[in-house]
């Protein structure tokens, strides 16, 4: 810096002053300019504070996350833990969630007909699913309550659709505004929850106890109980996912609905204002390899 100090000659407790205001855009590009930034902008504050106040809160299908206490994982034990636990939630958001069958037995979905909502050309959403299925762990699909559709065997095939006979292809995407899981043909839309969150965080944190473990910094005791804490959270947040599923469903279904009425409310504000930026509303990326604002409000990554 011409006629004064550098970022990097202020005082640490300053630096980690001014990175507390930042946004996870400006502390990954931080990341790049020097070993001490590197050093400064992956401390477990910054990018712990971004987890929970930032992206589990922006998104519907991680917010019961947010119920298990930061002090239960083990990213807190290694310098770049938390940033580690952000961006392994951004990398499994951007990942194609169906690969094969195992990630839709015992799942179950709400089913619309596009015809009822928005984006098939309703004034509004229907609030509620016209069907609650269960594809089952012998690849059976069952229709638990709603209107009598076809039931009967379903398999993931090799372009990673799902299969149904008497039944189009039903193509998977990710919700952009909820992050829930979607599958959907012409007509229509099937929507259920995103457990893969939860299971990619649980992978983490026993990769950073067994790195923790390996350099000494805990022992097995340590470790041991640590694991256990984290495993009890995860089967609470669980159990209470499993009975409560039929209203989180619909809650997921609400926040999606009102998600994209802000949307297409913001896109129409745009039409109107050609010379406004459009990009800041989107939840899909905005291709400059940056932080995207969701429409609930808030910042997620994109590579």
């Amino acid at each position: 810096m011409a006629n004064g100090l550098s970022l990097e000659e202020l005082p640490l407790e300053v630096i980690h002053q001014v990175f507390s205001f930042l946004s996870p855009r400006d502390l990954t590009s931080l990341r790049l300019t020097s070993h001490p930034m590197l050093s400064a902008a992956t401390a477990n504050a910054h990018w712990r504070r971004n987890f929970f106040d930032s992206l589990l809160s922006s998104h519907a299908a991680l917010t019961d996350i947010s119920s298990i206490a930061h002090n239960r994982w083990a990213f807190r034990l290694v310098p770049d833990g938390w940033f580690r636990a952000y961006t392994t939630i951004m990398r499994i958001a951007r990942e194609e969630w169906l690969r094969t069958d195992e990630e839709l037995k015992g799942s179950t979905w709400m089913v619309f007909f596009k015809s009822f909502l928005r984006e098939g050309g309703a004034s509004s959403d229907d609030a509620a699913p016209h069907a609650l299925v269960e594809l089952t762990h012998d690849s059976t699909s069952i229709i638990l309550e709603g209107l009598p559709l076809r039931s009967g065997p379903w398999y993931v095939d090799q372009n990673k659709t799902l299969r149904s006979s008497g039944y189009p292809p039903i193509v998977p995407s990710r919700d952009p505004h909820t992050w829930c899981r979607v599958m959907q043909h012409v007509s229509v839309l099937l929507l259920t929850d995103s457990p893969e969150f939860l299971d990619a965080l649980n992978v983490l944190n026993t990769a950073i106890l067994e790195e923790s473990h390996t350099a000494g910094i805990i022992d097995e005791g340590k470790r041991e109980a640590l694991e256990s804490g984290v495993r009890d959270s995860l089967r609470t947040v669980r159990e209470k996912r499993k009975s409560e599923l039929s209203a989180r469903l619909r809650e997921l279904h609400l926040l999606r609905s009102s998600a994209r009425e802000q949307s297409m409310n913001y896109d129409y504000q745009g039409s109107r204002n050609p010379g406004s930026s459009g990009s800041s509303g989107s939840a899909s990326g905005s291709g400059d390899g940056g932080i995207v604002v969701s429409p609930l409000g808030g910042p997620g990554m994109c590579t």
